[in-house]
C-alpha cells in the first residue's frame, strides 16, 4: 500500500472515530494527537487493518492511564520539567492519591 493510500485510510478512520461516541468525548488537542500517534506506533497498531478500532483502543488507553490532556491543560512545547510536573499534578486535582495512581498507570504497566 502506498503512503497516500495509507494516509487517506487514516484520514477516513479519523473522521469515523471522531463521529463515534468515543471520538465525541475525546479532546483532540495537539498534545493528544501526538500521544495517540506514539501509542499507535508503540502498540504496533500503525498498520492496523481496522484503523477506527485502533484509534478507539488508543483513546481508551489514554483515558484509562490519565493521559488524555484536556485542551485547557495543554503542555507548552518549551515547558520545563517543573512546569510539566506542576500541570500533571493540577490535572489530577493536586490529590496525591490520584497523582500516584496516574503515575503508576503511565510508567508501571
Amino acid at each position: 500500500m502506498g503512503v497516500t493510500n495509507q494516509a487517506d485510510e487514516w484520514a477516513q478512520a479519523t473522521r469515523e472515530f471522531l463521529a463515534s461516541p468515543e471520538g465525541q468525548n475525546w479532546d483532540g488537542s495537539p498534545n493528544n494527537l501526538e500521544l495517540m500517534g506514539w501509542l499507535l506506533r508503540s502498540s504496533g497498531l500503525s498498520d492496523a487493518e481496522n484503523k477506527v478500532a485502533a484509534l478507539k483502543s488508543c483513546a481508551a488507553e489514554m483515558h484509562a492511564r490519565g493521559l488524555d490532556v484536556l485542551s485547557e491543560r495543554k503542555i507548552a512545547t518549551d515547558a520545563s520539567p517543573a512546569e510539566i510536573i506542576r500541570d500533571w499534578k493540577a490535572a489530577h486535582g493536586n490529590d496525591p492519591v490520584k497523582i500516584g495512581e496516574a503515575f503508576r498507570k503511565f510508567f508501571i504497566t
